[in-house]
């Protein structure tokens, strides 16, 4: 399993919020497995994105794909910074540990 760790700063984070949100579909269509939203507490225009894919080469795709770069534009993201990551789970069972 690989994730792409995705960080944003937008202009508007109640925009950026709808596009995100409405985009959903296309992010499943990518082959996202799950995804998680992370705001700032400190700074309500940072973002993190959690998005879960079967492998790297699709994380890689859906990252460089034509449709998240427009859906980016039209949500106003003015900086952002990729990383995709392969998901390890803790303690060696295979399995999720709590914190």
């Amino acid at each position: 399993m690989s994730v792409l760790l995705a960080r944003y700063r937008v202009a508007d984070p109640g925009r950026f919020r709808t596009v995100y949100d409405a985009f959903a579909a296309t992010r499943a269509a990518h082959g996202a497995r799950a995804h998680r939203l992370l705001a700032s507490e400190a700074d309500p225009a940072r973002f993190v994105a959690v998005i879960e894919f079967d492998d790297a080469a699709a994380a890689e795709l859906y990252a460089h794909s034509a449709a998240r770069a427009t859906a980016l534009d039209e949500a106003g993201v003015v900086e952002r910074e990729d990383e995709v990551m392969r998901l390890e789970r803790a303690g060696g069972t295979g399995r999720e540990v709590p914190a």
